[in-house]
């Protein structure tokens, strides 16, 4: 059985267009099998309700990228918070197709984003067996169902995507452009610099593309000050951090802890563990820093899961830090042991149910309960 098991990996892996094909279809169907991906269960007319008003919400951006959401909204909405996440309303407005485009867009990235899971793993670690079951780690996430999900116009799976297509080329100039396009997709994207940064560093990319994702930074403020003086676009910070809001994620924190990564924990800590027992307990701290850091951030926000969601690069960090430890196939850092460690990972994750915790937490089910369940309450 493991003999086959192993012919069929070797038989993936021994063309890279195979792999890739493959690689793509197991990380978008997988997950779903193990976490059926639905948002917190509301009646139906209350549903149905719900995603009409965020999508008349989302027309008004799409319609006038330059629309003001602060002068209707009170700064401590989501509406509010909307302001500045102008890349798919912009894509979707300059196609001339609207609202009607949209769709297209979020699923045209999610292709991107499965395809770039499996390129920045492989990037991260020379090895496609290794690469696959890194990239299935992620994928069975938030990170990889959240398109599923997503009637509310949220585009986590459009930022997420532009922040894997940064860890892919190694010139700095794109690396920087997908930070920012990601940066206004959604601004939680910033908190995953550190991270992208270390995987550049890891992955022997020039000195530029190193530090390229941080320079997304300040160019980010700078465009965000130029659009607000031009356009009259206020920003909206109000209800973050709050009391109550830290409180209640407190209570909740080890689970949103380990719905950032899941399985790819399991990637992280052993990336940390390889590093200083090799004697490069900088890289060991470096790397825990930086993946800790979005989720203690997402304690200051209600939506827990997905803030914390944008801590993935650190699993790719952590693959290619693992990954030059060693040459392949000896010591801790080595192909063999790099594959095992991956697998686990990527097994962990999918066949644990993920997690959403917003407010409240959430156990996104398998398919099968899912129509099992769905059966019965329909059942007269």
């Amino acid at each position: 059985m493991m003999t086959r098991l192993a012919a069929g990996l070797d038989w993936i892996a021994a063309t890279r267009s195979r792999w890739l094909v493959i690689g793509v279809v197991l990380c978008a169907l997988l997950p779903p099998i193990f976490s059926w991906p639905e948002l917190p269960p509301m009646p139906r007319p209350a549903q149905a309700a719900w995603t009409q008003y965020w999508h008349d919400i989302l027309r008004l951006k799409v319609d006038d990228p330059a629309f003001d959401y602060t002068r209707y909204f009170p700064p401590e909405s989501n509406q509010a918070k909307r302001n500045f996440r102008i890349t798919v309303p912009l894509l979707a407005h300059a196609t001339g197709f609207g609202m009607a485009s949209v769709p297209f867009i979020r699923f045209g990235l999610q292709g991107v984003l499965l395809l770039c899971l499996l390129l920045a793993a492989e990037r991260a670690c020379g090895d496609r067996l290794a690469a696959l079951g890194a990239a299935l780690a992620v994928a069975g996430t938030y990170v990889g169902s959240s398109v599923w999900m997503d009637e509310w116009g949220w585009f986590d799976n459009c930022a997420q995507a532009f922040l894997l297509v940064a860890l892919v080329p190694r010139r700095p100039v794109p690396v920087a452009a997908a930070v920012l396009a990601a940066a206004f997709t959604d601004e939680r994207s910033l908190i995953a610099v550190p991270l992208a940064c270390l995987f550049h560093w890891w992955t022997g990319s020039s000195r530029d593309a190193r530090w390229a994702p941080a320079v997304a930074i300040p160019a980010y403020i700078a465009a965000r000050i130029a659009l607000g003086l031009a356009l009259g676009l206020h920003n909206a910070s109000a209800g973050i951090g709050t009391a109550d809001m830290v409180r209640l994620n407190l209570r909740v924190f080890p689970l949103g802890a380990w719905s950032a990564f899941e399985g790819g924990w399991l990637l992280v800590v052993g990336a940390c563990v390889a590093s200083s027992r090799r004697g490069k307990p900088r890289e060991a701290l470096l790397l825990a820093m930086a993946a800790v850091f979005p989720v203690l951030a997402a304690v200051a926000v209600t939506d827990f899961s997905r803030s914390a969601s944008y801590a993935f690069p650190g699993v790719f960090a952590a693959l290619a830090l693992w990954a030059s430890l060693a040459h392949p196939g000896v010591g801790p850092g080595g192909t063999v042991q790099l594959r095992r460690w991956a697998a686990a990972a990527a097994a962990l994750s999918l066949i644990m149910p993920n997690l959403f915790i917003m407010g409240q937490t959430f156990v996104q089910s398998n398919a099968l309960v899912h129509f099992l369940s769905g059966a019965f309450q329909g059942h007269p």
